[in-house]
């Protein structure tokens, strides 16, 4: 789960978001609606917080999400 998808689940706002896992809204606005890349240590923090419901490498995205992976 990236971020986008992460707070239209959770219903949590951008700056809820920033408050609550530590990374600063200057960083995450920007990626959430312009999509600006996040740094992998922004990436693994959040995903840390989430608990893992966050995957650093979606965010990254260096990885699609399994059900728009193309089959083989």
């Amino acid at each position: 789960m990236n971020v986008k998808q992460f707070l239209e689940a959770t219903g949590m706002n951008i700056h809820q978001l920033s408050q609550e896992a530590g990374v600063a809204y200057s960083t995450l606005h920007p990626h959430v609606r312009k999509g600006k890349k996040l740094g992998e240590a922004t990436a693994r923090k959040l995903e840390a917080w989430s608990k893992g419901k966050m995957n650093a490498a979606e965010i990254l995205e260096l990885s699609a999400p399994v059900a728009s992976r193309p089959r083989p």
